[in-house]
């Protein structure tokens, strides 16, 4: 059964989006638990396990996440400072009073 589960943990390691898969083996009957983003990388591991030498049954547990759901956050953009106060222009201080 250890040397089941270490075959199927290699060859669903050996596939980027099935390297999050945990396979365990007992009496023949192997279990899979983790999570996949899509039905096709449920259905490939699943295929894989019935594959497998001296597998008798596969429980397949693997759940379905969002691609997103793995991303790492997105921090917040840094704020954007105020712009300096304009000085008054030279036009405008024509037509001011004299005297102010």
């Amino acid at each position: 059964d250890e040397k089941i589960a270490r075959a199927l943990n290699q060859s669903l390691g050996a596939e980027t989006t099935l390297s999050d898969i945990d396979a365990t083996s007992s009496n023949g009957e192997v279990t899979l638990s983790g999570s996949v983003t899509s039905d096709f990388d449920r259905s490939r591991a699943q295929e894989i396990a019935e594959r497998a030498e001296g597998v008798v049954k596969v429980h397949n547990l693997l759940t379905l996440t969002s691609p997103a759901a793995e991303l790492p956050p997105v921090a917040a953009p840094p704020p954007v400072a105020a712009p300096p106060p304009q000085s008054p222009d030279a036009d405008d201080m024509q037509d001011a009073p004299a005297g102010s």
